[in-house]
This record gives C-alpha cells, sequence and structure tokens, in this order.
C-alpha cells in the first residue's frame, strides 16, 4: 500500500492500559500488561523493500512503548509520518519503458505457511461481489505471467498503451507488446518475499477492490487508490487484532472498529490514522469508557465506567482526569471538583455518604488549604490542612497536627 503495505506503518506505540487499580488514585503496573493496538493494524513486524535492481533490503520497523504514568485507560500509539523509502511494496523505478521483463511459464508456489493459512482462511477473492469494476476492464487482455523489474511476478490483465486494445487476446504477444504495457483490470502480483496482492489494478497501481497478504499473515482486504487503502476495509492480524472501517490513503480516517486479541473493542472516530473524536473502548474486565478522544489519548469529556461499579463523569486531557468533574463508589461516596493527572487538586467537595463530608482545597489528592469538614451530627467546622492533615479549626487554638482527618480516604 503506496509507501509501506502494512496500511500504515506506525513506529512509536505506547500502550492501553486494562483496567484501573482498586483505589482512586491509579496504580502504574497495569501499563505492564498493555495490548498492542495500531502496531499491528501498521503491519509493525519486518518489512522488505524492492530497489530497481530487485535486491532486497530488510528494513526493521520497531516498536516503542511508552511508560505512561497512571490511568489504565487504553494503550496509545502516536503516530509519526510515513518516509518515502519505508517497505515500498508498489514502489517501482521510475521508468517510461518496460524493458527488463520476462514471460515465464508458472506462477510461483506458494510454501509460506503463514500466507497459506491466510489463503485458506480467506479463501478465493469474490470477483462477482465487484461487477462494476469487472465489467470495466472486459476489454483488456490476460496474459502469461509476466517476471517485472523488480522481481515480482504478475499475472492478471493489462493495457497496452501503444497498441489499440481492440487486438484479440493472447498470451503469445510478442516482447514488444509490453515495452509500455501497464497492470490494468483485475490481477495477482507475487513479492520475491512471498507476499501476495490479488485484486483490481488501474494505470499500474493497485486500485478499487483487492486484498494484499504479508508474509507474516497479516492481511488487508477492502477498497483501494493509487495503491493505498482508501474507502472500507479490514486489516487482520493472525492473533486475532484487527480493524474494520474506513480508510483513506493508507490512514485510518472516519469510523472504524478495532479488536484486539484480549477480546477489547475501540468503536469510535479516527483521523490521521489515530483515535480522534467519540469513541467507546470496552475492556474484557466490563469496564468501559464513552466519549472523546484526541490523538489516540482521552481528551475533553466522557466517562469511564469501572467493573466493580465506580464511575468517573467529567473532563480528560493527555489521558487522565483533569479538569472538573464526578467520582462515585459504589458504596455511596462521591467527590465533586478538579483534578489534575488523575488527582483531586483545587477545589472539591468529598462526600464520605454517612454524613462526613469535606468541602475546600486539594492539592494532589490530599487536602490541603482551607476547607469545611461537617460530621456525622451534622456540626461543620472550617479549618486549614496541610497534606491531609488538619493543622488547626479556625477561631481556635486546638492543634490537629497529629490527627489525620477521615475525609482524606479515598
Amino acid at each position: 500500500m503506496g509507501n509501506c503495505c502494512s496500511c500504515v506503518n506506525d513506529k512509536n506505540s505506547k500502550e492501553i492500559r486494562h483496567h484501573r487499580a482498586p483505589a482512586e488514585e491509579f496504580d502504574a503496573e497495569f501499563e505492564k500488561s498493555a495490548i498492542k493496538i495500531q502496531a499491528h493494524v501498521r503491519g509493525h513486524q519486518t518489512r522488505k523493500k524492492y530497489n530497481a535492481s530487485g535486491e532486497s533490503e530488510i528494513v526493521n520497523t520497531n516498536e516503542i512503548r511508552g511508560t505512561g504514568d497512571a490511568i489504565d485507560t487504553m494503550a496509545v500509539v502516536t503516530k509519526k509520518s510515513l518516509k518515502q523509502e519505508d517497505s515500498a511494496r508498489f514502489s517501482k523505478p521510475e521508468i517510461s519503458l518496460r524493458s527488463n521483463f520476462k514471460f515465464i511459464d508458472e506462477i510461483p508456489t506458494v510454501k509460506n505457511a503463514a500466507i497459506q493459512n491466510a489463503l485458506i482462511k480467506l479463501g478465493p477473492l469474490n470477483s462477482s461481489a465487484h461487477k462494476k469494476l469487472t465489467e470495466e476492464f472486459l476489454e483488456y487482455p490476460i496474459y502469461n505471467p509476466v517476471q517485472l523489474e523488480n522481481g515480482c511476478i504478475y499475472v492478471g490483465q493489462w493495457k497496452l498503451t501503444h497498441e489499440r486494445q481492440s487486438q484479440p487476446p493472447s498470451p503469445l504477444r510478442t516482447s514488444s507488446a509490453f515495452i509500455h504495457a501497464v497492470r490494468h483490470g483485475r490481477g495477482k502480483q507475487f513479492w520475491p518475499d512471498g507476499a501476495i496482492y490479488e485484486g483490481f489494478w488501474r494505470d499500474d497501481k493497485a486500485d478499487g477492490y483487492g486484498r494484499l497478504i504479508h508474509t507474516d499473515g497479516d492481511y488487508y482486504e477492502g477498497e483501494w487508490r493509487n495503491d493505498k487503502a482508501h474507502g472500507k476495509g479490514v486489516y487482520f492480524h493472525p492473533n486475532g487484532t484487527f480493524y474494520d472501517g474506513d480508510w483513506e490513503y493508507d490512514l485510518q480516517e472516519g469510523s472504524g472498529t478495532e479488536k484486539y486479541a484480549d477480546g477489547s473493542v475501540y468503536t469510535g472516530e479516527f483521523k490521521g490514522g489515530v483515535k480522534n473524536g467519540q469513541g467507546r473502548f470496552k475492556w474484557t474486565d466490563g469496564s468501559s469508557y464513552f466519549g472523546n478522544f484526541k490523538d489516540n489519548k482521552l481528551e475533553g469529556k466522557g466517562r469511564y465506567e469501572w467493573a466493580d461499579g465506580r464511575t468517573y463523569d467529567g473532563e480528560w486531557a493527555d489521558g487522565k482526569m483533569n479538569g472538573y468533574g464526578a467520582f462515585v463508589w459504589k458504596d455511596g461516596r462521591r467527590y465533586e471538583g478538579y483534578y489534575k493527572d488523575d488527582k483531586k487538586h483545587g477545589f472539591g467537595v468529598y462526600d464520605l455518604g454517612d454524613g462526613r463530608k469535606y468541602e475546600g482545597e486539594w492539592k494532589y489528592g490530599l487536602q490541603d488549604g482551607r476547607g469545611r469538614f461537617t460530621n456525622q451530627t451534622g456540626k461543620t467546622r472550617s479549618g486549614i490542612w496541610n497534606l491531609g492533615k488538619r493543622v488547626q479549626w479556625e477561631g481556635s487554638t486546638e492543634s490537629g497536627t497529629t490527627e489525620r482527618n477521615n475525609a482524606q480516604s479515598s
């Protein structure tokens, strides 16, 4: 596909974390169990590129996992732009004449086990489902297999641009007829490393509808434009990870669904190859998030529901609770106020659900500054707190440096 037929080649990926820790302040250990997501969708394994001489060169597309900080929301991916030299499956030398080719008797035998498994799973490409494309190319002839300049082997329809197409098709055309020939119509191409594309071509580029199977068993099947995934399509990895949705020039763009090997699912909007807009993420433990995303991170307003009944409904930034929101526990406790980096920060009201309540200032998850505390009898007193401890009641000389306020508990 265009620059890299891994659909979109992501070199940097961060991670989604499966569930939140039992307390409100989240445990970073969950980062270790993160799922790789679009790295698979972008063909994260080694790809090959072919130069004009037909020699192959290994290109490594490394995945760099991010460390993250606290929240176990989901593995995020930092997209980097595709580089022109990255694994160009469909690229070919800029030549005006197809001078370095030869006719061969047979198409290659598929020996790669991963590709064999994909072919068994997928079955034959159903051209009858694409009647318009088939009819468009009816007049173009089919020839014996041809080995191209870059070592690939193609069998299918051709357009002989310097020859009248009305001539009757024959597999015995002379070599001179191919000097200006382009792949045009339905055809199948085999790369030297075993990868296969089957589908429609237009003016020497994959265009219309087709299927590309990589050497590791990854495959994309769907719509194409100018050698790139464009329109509706599915990218599938053998471990069960897949993306099904809209594409625009090799990038996820529009609406789609990503499903991961552990069964977690994201359904929502994409822009520029990453999650952007509104979406829903569901984890296999029952946790879920519905709200806004920006560059694969929770951003804007959204609601997170834990499997144990806790909920947070409010503002997010950079994948964390940032801004105003309400956190509710299953046992009746409730905090409503401001957060910073997943911790209570600023003014907030913490209701313990048994009559006790703290209203006041917080700093990085602890009461800090002026506040009011209401006890179970309904009596309210104002005071000053420092790092979660009451320092003094206002209007009193009573010290509270050794007393820890019960309202601090999360």
